[in-house]
């Protein structure tokens, strides 16, 4: 039998939600932001328009870099597409920031590798609509059901004193999922994009912003840290792997077990 090593698993933040607009690339630039002032970060861009691409070529200097993979372009010849996403030995965390109306295989693709997944949600009719179909299917992917990992909602650019905002509100506790945070309708997310920096990062911060972040990012810390921080193999599983390969090795007529390293 072969034995399957892994090394070090890097988390996973999946940002989604079926429907434009939603404020996905605004949501993974700011938690990019956020955990670069910490930890070495990686946003994978999934979305053609790469509107985090973009944030990232306006970041100053003189704050944390973060690294950019494109998880939208074709392979190259040769090149397996799981080869495409792997993440550096380096990063610490790996958001993903995926497109509108993602066909299917590519859902099943994000989500299979993801720890948390993020929906963004905006209040209005047709965005609740169309994040109730969407969170269905999300939870029916074999991926999810396979290995179902945590899930929050984020109403997104809200104005509280409205009656769609109510309408949200019902709409969110009849689903079933944790509502992690409320971001308020202001300008300060975009002035943040902008300049390629996050809310937390403004000259001029809005403390209801970063409380709405702080929320996201609170919840996001809970779960990571439940997380097993390496799934490597023990000193007693080495020496066994060690002595079935040399095993192995004595017959011709089979194939070698080879030690699979791989990152999630």
């Amino acid at each position: 039998m072969t034995r399957q090593y892994h090394r070090k698993k890097t988390p996973r933040i999946l940002v989604t939600n079926a429907k434009g607009g939603s404020g996905k690339t605004t949501l993974a630039t700011n938690l990019a932001a956020h955990y670069a002032q910490t930890q070495d970060v990686t946003i994978m861009d999934f979305d053609s328009q790469q509107s985090s691409t973009s944030w990232l070529t306006l970041r100053p200097n003189n704050l944390r870099a973060i690294d950019i993979q494109s998880g939208f372009k074709p392979n190259h010849l040769n090149q397996t597409r799981s080869w495409q996403l792997r993440s550096s030995i380096e990063t610490d965390l790996i958001i993903l920031d995926t497109p509108a109306a993602m066909p299917n295989f590519a859902l099943e693709e994000v989500v299979s590798c993801s720890d948390i997944i993020l929906i963004p949600v905006l209040p209005s009719m047709i965005d609740i609509k169309a994040v109730e179909q969407f969170i269905y299917h999300l939870l029916q992917t074999r991926a999810y059901r396979q290995n179902p990992v945590p899930v929050g909602v984020i109403a997104n650019r809200v104005r509280r004193n409205t009656k769609i905002f109510a309408t949200l509100s019902a709409f969110l506790k009849e689903l079933g999922l944790p509502v992690i945070s409320v971001i308020r309708d202001t300008q300060q997310f975009i002035k943040a994009y902008e300049q390629g920096m996050g809310v937390s990062e403004l000259d001029r911060k809005s403390p209801s912003d970063n409380r709405s972040m702080h929320l996201i990012t609170d919840w996001i810390d809970t779960h990571l840290n439940q997380f097993p921080e390496t799934n490597q193999p023990s000193t007693e599983e080495i020496k066994a792997f060690r002595a079935e390969s040399q095993e192995t090795r004595s017959k011709p007529s089979e194939n070698r077990p080879s030690e699979i390293i791989a990152s999630r």
